[in-house]
């Protein structure tokens, strides 16, 4: 019984470290403690021979913490950033081009990026809701310079009555998680979505053919999950308030210069895509599905991306993107093609089905004045990626049918 709890333990502490990232978050120092508790806890009471049951059921349960890695996400799709960021961020040297000063980056109650305070019950306000993941989040600009918080300029004159323009991005999101927060936020009357996806979507159709190695994460086990899931008991542990932040966060994009250059990696592979990738199609055709409900309008925009034969050598030294996070780079044929492809594809697919698009793709050319990477846009580019969005709702008659 003695050997059999000491492997255990052995295995538990190798399995579980493992899955620890390298940065330690204070959720994640929070979470090991309270782990490590329960199974010392659990491993007293079997020594002990008390409350048995109850123990074993309590070892497995920290036990199937350490298989769900894979299929945790299919079941918690819908995702926010963390309520009440409040942060000023200064950008420094030369990896991230294109920002001047320092940047206030907050979100509300619900970890939305807004420019004034929402009340999510209020019915008499025009709402939008701008859907997407990083080129959406826009996580280094400042809160009145995105291109949602500009759109929301432009839109003003158009109402008599308050103009919202919510901004649910977050990096990393795919379609799935788009079609999530659609079903999530239809409780709080909306008027339009705006949908700018495509991206993480066509990279992880990359992964899926070409082959990648799974990240294991702690923030992804049933406990976790469950924590994060239930606003109540997340709140015993990590209390959500405003937090008044004074202080400046020097940004130099270290994440970004640790992969740039991607494109010179030895291992170069090449790939053609004749179909979007299944779950992308799946749940294109539900946001789709809602969007023809007419309870609301909805506009789909395409992503634009540096990937281009005319892209600059500044630029492409900057690309790291193509696909992320492995060891393997596509050629630049390959990018512009599978970009290209599912671009297209979604443009098609919206004008089939009556739904409007803006192919801002088209509009936005590969140059460090838009991008300070492969698809992120600067501050310039925001204001660009506004304007043009919002022309593509004049264009297709969105604003005056909804005034």
């Amino acid at each position: 019984m003695k050997a059999a709890l000491i492997l255990i333990v052995i295995f538990f502490e190798i399995k579980f470290f493992s899955c620890i990232p390298e940065n330690l978050s204070k959720k994640i120092i929070i979470f090991v403690a309270l782990y490590q508790l329960f199974f010392l806890l659990s491993l007293i009471l079997i020594w002990k021979k008390k409350f048995v049951i109850f123990a074993n059921f309590l070892l497995l349960l920290l036990l199937s913490n350490l298989f769900t890695q894979g299929w945790i996400g299919k079941f918690q799709t819908f995702r926010t950033l963390q309520p009440y960021i409040n942060e000023k961020v200064l950008i420094l040297g030369e990896t991230m081009p294109g920002f001047e000063g320092v940047n206030n980056i907050t979100t509300d109650e619900k970890g939305f990026r807004v420019t004034k305070e929402i009340n999510y019950e209020n019915q008499k306000s025009f709402r939008i809701f701008a859907i997407g993941a990083s080129t959406t989040e826009e996580s280094y600009v400042d809160d009145h310079e995105t291109w949602t918080a500009r759109l929301e300029n432009h839109v003003k004159p158009h109402f008599e009555e308050p103009v919202e323009v919510i901004n649910t991005g977050v990096s990393g999101l795919r379609i799935k998680n788009h079609f999530a927060t659609l079903i999530e936020t239809e409780k709080f009357y909306p008027d339009l979505y705006i949908f700018l996806v495509g991206v993480n979507d066509w990279n992880h159709h990359i992964k899926k053919v070409l082959g990648f190695k799974k990240n294991t994460s702690i923030t992804k086990t049933i406990i976790y999950e469950f924590l994060r899931s239930n606003q109540k008991y997340l709140n015993l542990i990590f209390p959500k308030s405003p937090i008044k932040n004074d202080k400046i966060k020097k940004e130099y994009g270290e994440y970004y210069s640790s992969q740039n250059d991607s494109l010179s990696r030895k291992n170069v592979k090449k790939i053609k895509v004749l179909n979007v990738e299944r779950e992308y199609l799946k749940f294109i055709k539900k946001i789709s599905q809602n969007c023809k409900s007419e309870k609301y309008r909805c506009m789909f925009v395409t992503q634009p991306s540096a990937y281009s034969r005319n892209i600059s050598q500044k630029l492409k030294k900057r690309l790291w993107m193509t696909p992320p996070n492995v060891e393997y780079t596509l050629d630049l044929e390959s990018l512009i093609q599978i970009s290209s492809f599912y671009n297209n594809w979604l443009f098609k697919f919206s004008k089939e089905n009556k739904i409007p698009v803006c192919d801002l793709a088209k509009e936005i050319e590969p140059s460090e004045s838009f991008f300070y990477d492969d698809v992120h846009f600067n501050e310039n580019g925001s204001s660009y990626v506004a304007k043009i969005i919002y022309n593509c709702l004049k264009k297709n008659h969105i604003i005056n049918r909804l005034q």
